[in-house]
């Protein structure tokens, strides 16, 4: 009988061993299921994002099977009581595997009389908690019976683990995002520039800096690609990323291939960083001949640890969308959000006026290179990136890159794309955002399936949020935008935003800001149960009318930030108008602010 149980036993373990928890940055549904996507999965078809923790199963330990197992001491067998301190004569364990039977010893352990014997944990003396277990701090005493008191002793905090972290490659649908582990070559160019933030995996303990070298040609690269990262400002002390110190929560360092346009672009993440902490960092190159090219001191911060209770998570961070080729006024808006302080930004498409063009792409970069190397951007397609392969190869998301989701403390994020074939009215937008990496009608619906599991999986989570660049409520004199052209929307995504009670939708398209009344099923009702739908397009591109119609609460065609502050259950939310030639702050348009 015994055997038949330990055999179902087994295969019991063996089945739980199968099952893999998803990770905090969740990937979209479209490409092969091996893609590794993010703690962050952002692949296909399958989950093919990063997966968490599974942990071990353990079997329990079973005294009188002759293994001494976790939470025993003993299992059968003798010990000699010399190798106690009690002189002469065997121990036996005892029946229950807790320890020896001293009574045949010769000389017996007396507690009390500082000499630490037979079974005695202690007997007298204080010791180091972190020498005695899984201890941080603190001073263990000793109590009468010569065991040890851990009262005073502060438990370790585990360490923070998501095993994908080190191991994604980004969009691998075009040889031209298949990057590699870098090589110690340097090339005619390279000096770093453009330096910008993201994430793929776990945000509290993770990092992924992108760079660009303007290497001449492919024979001409830099391959090279390192990455220091360090709690000191005068980098003392760093870790580094590269070739020969990578995997799964170290870190990957990889290098696109040449490309006539983009030039040289470099990824690379760190794992392992400790929650809510201040880093600086470098990143560049090192030759063959030890030579070593860096770009300047950077600093970023990780996210709140995901562990602690959800009251005592707080954080900023900012929506904005649609500079649309105004790259100075861009990079003014910019830096007035930085004045916020934001974990990072949420940015909802149309960076640039067309996405195929290099030229524009690098005119935003060197405008925002005070800005980007310091905050997280996770931005979204609009139709202006034109489906670019461009846009694909010089930011680093997670998954497919298409879509992607991200858990950051108590929220949940669903970062969208809202362009396909066939998208919008009569088909008008999917022709807008026409690209080379466009996607075909069934991204709808995947994006449905994705945003629903992705928000059942987090359900405890009190804040949801979705950034996508076709506003489904939005009300202008403009008779080629508005709500009333992106009805496909809300039909579809409309209602995953209702049953889930997204608290903030973020779209851009329609240049202005825009907050409407929150809603449910297209009605009127309060804070907690609506969805709030925000338009903040005003980054930079030319502003169009407003109508202060339909469900609008607040309105006005001016350039601006969002800045969302959650505290624990209570959230909070302003927009900020800024002087479109200078910069400067014009005041605040709208504020809102609720607790669950």
């Amino acid at each position: 009988m015994k055997k038949i149980l330990i055999i179902l036993f087994t295969l019991l373990i063996a089945t739980a061993c199968d099952v893999q928890d998803s990770g905090d940055l969740l990937g979209g549904n479209n490409q092969d299921k091996g893609n590794t996507g993010n703690t962050g999965n952002t692949g296909d078809t399958g989950d093919t994002g990063d997966t968490g923790n599974t942990g071990d199963t353990g079997q329990a330990a079973e005294c009188g099977n002759g293994i001494v197992e976790e939470g025993e001491v003993c299992d059968g067998g003798v010990k000699p009581c010399s190798d106690l301190g009690l002189g002469e004569g065997d121990a036996d364990c005892l029946a229950d595997c807790s320890g020896w039977d001293t009574s045949s010893c010769e000389l017996q352990a007396e507690c009390g009389n500082g000499i630490v014997e037979g079974t005695e944990e202690c007997d007298g003396n204080t010791e180091q908690c972190e020498n005695l277990g899984n201890f941080s701090d603190g001073i263990a005493t000793c109590n009468d019976d010569c065991t040890w008191n851990f009262s005073e002793c502060e438990s370790a905090v585990e360490t923070l683990q998501d095993p994908t972290c080190g191991t994604h490659l980004g969009n691998q649908e075009r040889n031209e995002f298949k990057s590699f582990v870098e090589e110690r070559v340097l090339g005619d160019n390279p000096q770093p520039q453009y330096f910008r933030l993201s994430w793929r995996s776990e945000p509290a303990i993770s990092m992924v800096v992108t760079w660009t070298t303007k290497d001449s040609s492919a024979t001409s690269m830099t391959k090279s690609t390192v990455l220091r990262v360090s709690r000191n400002s005068d980098m003392s002390d760093y870790i580094e990323i590269s070739g020969e110190n990578n995997g799964p929560m170290i870190g990957s360092a990889r290098t696109l291939p040449y490309n006539s346009a983009w030039k040289t672009v470099h990824v690379a993440e760190v794992c392992g960083l400790e929650p809510d902490t201040k880093y600086y960092y470098q990143g560049g190159g090192i030759g063959a001949d030890g030579t070593e090219v860096f770009g300047e001191i950077y600093h970023f911060r990780t996210a709140p640890d995901p562990r602690l209770p959800y009251e005592d998570h707080k954080f900023t961070f900012v929506a904005m969308g649609d500079s649309r080729g105004a790259a100075a006024r861009l990079a003014r808006t910019l830096r007035g959000a930085m004045t916020e302080d934001p974990l990072f930004v949420t940015f909802g498409g149309d960076f640039v006026d067309d996405g195929t063009n290099q030229n524009q792409w690098d005119e935003m970069f060197e405008a925002t290179k005070d800005t980007f190397p310091y905050v997280p951007i996770m931005p979204v397609h609009g139709n202006h990136e034109k489906s670019s392969l461009n846009y694909f190869a010089q930011f680093s998301l997670p998954g497919h890159e298409r879509w992607y989701g991200m858990v950051i403390g108590n929220a949940v994020f669903a970062q969208l794309d809202d362009c396909w074939r066939g998208a919008g009215m009569a088909g008008a937008y999917g022709i807008a955002c026409n690209g080379t990496m466009i996607h075909d009608s069934s991204a709808e619906q995947l994006q449905v399936d994705f945003m629903n599991k992705l928000f059942t999986e987090h359900a405890d989570k009190p804040w949801r949020f979705a950034t996508h660049h076709r506003p489904i409520h939005s009300e202008t004199t403009d008779l080629t935008h508005g709500g009333w052209v992106n009805r496909d929307l809300g039909n579809s995504w409309g209602k995953v935003f209702d049953s889930h009670n997204v608290t903030m939708v973020f779209n851009g398209h329609d240049h202005f800001y825009q907050r409407h009344r929150p809603l449910l099923n297209g009605n009127v009702v309060d804070n907690i149960k609506g969805t709030h739908y925000i338009v903040t397009a005003g980054a930079g591109a030319t502003l169009y009318d407003v109508r202060d119609t339909g469900t609008v609460a607040v309105t006005k065609a001016a350039i601006h930030y969002v800045a969302v502050t959650i505290d624990g259950y209570n959230i909070s939310m302003k927009s900020i108008e800024l002087n479109r030639d200078t910069g400067d702050v014009v005041g605040t348009l709208d504020t809102l602010s609720f607790s669950k």
